[in-house]
């Protein structure tokens, strides 16, 4: 059976029996429809009355079928009292016949309550009450192929079974699709005042527009999914634009989505424009709060993807991705999934889970570098240095299940880590964005003639960091430059206060040397910290430079 049902609000004066129904303008209830066999039943429509004050819903009824192959017809209208449930209307399971009314029109004669006219009839019912109304088929015997009974109802409300006047509105708390099953329920707020206006648009403007709307000035619109208590993911809400379905063209453009803060036209200067805010839901028992994440789809490259490895663009297509390469220079972030064509990355700013080449710890950094696609813990929550690779996250978690809103799920363990990704390239041969390589050093120039040992140069460091590496440079011969470094105070340090252990930066081939091994060293700097450079010993420069390398 495929029902529909209309409700109309307008006031109709009633009249009594007969009269009331055959001299009826426009009905206040309404809806149609379908049968193939015996034993159907329509669903339960909703005939309650208003919960501001208003009067009854419809008590005067009349029913016409048609049947096209039928032999044998039994029909009737059926009302149920109204049951409350968790605060949900709803009929109690239990129907009565409703009365029939006195006959009218042309050869109708008085009705009866169920009807049996063969292939078609009618019902006058009146002044029952009921909160519920339905229809039930009783017979339906089929006298050729394709039976099909089509039944339409109309409704009249009124004070009382043979009063004149109009009543309450008899409006409807919920929209039905055309198998009679609920598409929109409306709640019922005592007293309210604010609602949604639907307006729909006309050619050149296609845009149809859902406003809150009502008397008070602040009204916000929330739109949610189901909530409840269950051992499974809750109801999630997506926003989606207009999809190209078909071949499309050269021109074909999906539809976007726009979210937008409310404008302000205030002259007042203190006044402000609305703002966005994106956050993921809390939870409030300290468990696993939501996640924020941002994606964007790529197109897949030729080579490999794999979910939760970190993607790096493609150099021969257009937004194309595949799994990094070792040691790459800039990644555009980690893989949620890819289906065919389409690889969808979570973009720095997400929080998501990230393949990792050794164990993850709660709180260190994670580098991606050499064992790239795989990210790296730096093994403390210092930035990664520079051997290690460009800092991209934080990890935030290395157990627990979650779930994301695209369906997708995660399994989060020591291997597989939930990061929150700040950062996904390096710049000038550094990392930045909490992750910046500073550096500190002195020169020695002997103006063409050769440097003698013990000379020592004094700098304060303004920044704190951790040292990764070391450079000298020389115009030729050899050199061994040590690092003095005590606390910012009232006196600059000395020998003692070396900080290179055995492994003191040292030049014994060539004119230039690069390196980060710091055996012993302490490599941590406080910010203005005091460090000394001494020229410990020399043989054959006229120039030497050291320059310390520094992660922040």
């Amino acid at each position: 059976m495929k029902p529909t049902i209309r409700f109309l609000s307008s006031a109709i004066p009633l009249l009594l029996f007969a009269g009331l129904l055959y001299g009826q303008g426009t009905p206040n209830c309404q809806y149609t429809l379908s049968f193939t066999a015996a034993g159907s039943q329509s669903p339960a429509f909703s005939n309650l009355p208003t919960t501001t004050g208003g009067g009854q819903g419809c008590v005067a009824w009349r029913v016409v079928y048609w049947t096209n192959t039928s032999s044998a017809t039994s029909i009737q209208i059926e009302g149920a009292a109204d049951a409350v449930s968790g605060g949900v209307h709803g009929h109690t399971g239990s129907y009565t016949v409703l009365t029939p009314a006195a006959g009218g029109g042309s050869g109708s004669g008085a009705t009866t309550n169920p009807a049996t006219a063969t292939v078609s009839g009618q019902i006058n019912a009146c002044c029952d009450y009921w909160p519920w109304i339905r229809i039930t088929v009783n017979t339906l015997t089929s006298s050729g192929a394709g039976t099909l009974l089509t039944v339409q109802v109309l409704g009249f409300k009124g004070t009382s079974a043979g009063a004149g006047s109009g009543g309450g509105s008899g409006k409807p708390t919920t929209l039905y699709d055309s198998n009679g099953l609920p598409t929109v329920t409306s709640g019922a707020t005592p007293g309210a005042v604010d609602y949604l206006t639907v307006t729909n648009a006309a050619t050149g403007s296609p845009i149809v527009d859902l406003t809150a709307n009502g008397t008070d000035v602040n009204v916000g619109l929330q739109v949610a999914g189901k909530s409840g208590s269950a051992n499974g993911q809750l109801g999630g809400v997506q926003i989606i634009g207009g999809s190209e379905t078909g071949a499309g063209g050269s021109s074909s453009s999906a539809g976007g989505v726009q979210i937008d803060g409310g404008a302000n036209a205030s002259t007042s200067g203190a006044s402000q424009a609305g703002s966005v805010e994106l956050e993921g839901g809390a939870s409030s028992n300290g468990g696993e709060q939501g996640l924020l994440v941002i994606g964007q789809n790529y197109n897949h490259g030729l080579g490999t993807v794999t979910q939760w490895n970190m993607e790096c663009l493609a150099t021969n297509a257009l937004m194309t991705v595949n799994d990094c390469g070792a040691s790459p220079g800039s990644s555009v972030g980690v893989t949620d999934y890819h289906s065919g064509a389409i690889v969808e990355v979570h973009l720095p700013g997400s929080i998501s889970p990230g393949n990792s080449s050794n164990t993850a710890a709660l709180g260190d950094t994670v580098c991606v570098g050499a064992a790239s696609p795989l990210i790296t813990d730096s093994g403390s929550a210092a930035p990664c240095t520079s051997g290690q690779g460009f800092t991209a996250g934080v990890v935030i978690a290395v157990s627990g299940e979650w779930n994301f809103a695209d369906g997708n799920s995660a399994s989060i363990s020591t291997s597989l880590p939930l990061v929150q990704w700040y950062k996904t390239h390096q710049e000038g041969g550094g990392d930045i964005a909490g992750g910046l390589t500073h550096s500190f050093g002195a020169s020695f120039d002997g103006s063409g003639i050769a440097l003698a040992a013990g000379k020592t140069v004094y700098t304060t460091v303004p920044f704190a960091c951790s040292i990764s590496a070391w450079n000298i440079a020389v115009d030729t011969g050899t050199a061994t430059i040590d690092i003095w470094k005590i606390a910012t105070g009232t006196a600059i340090p000395t020998v003692s206060n070396s900080i290179t252990a055995s492994a003191v930066p040292a030049i014994s081939v060539g004119t230039a040397i690069h390196s980060t091994t710091l055996t012993g060293w302490t490599t941590a700097v406080a910010k203005n910290d005091i460090v000394g450079i001494n020229l410990k010993v020399v043989s054959g420069p006229t120039f030497a430079n050291l320059v310390v390398e520094c992660d922040q």
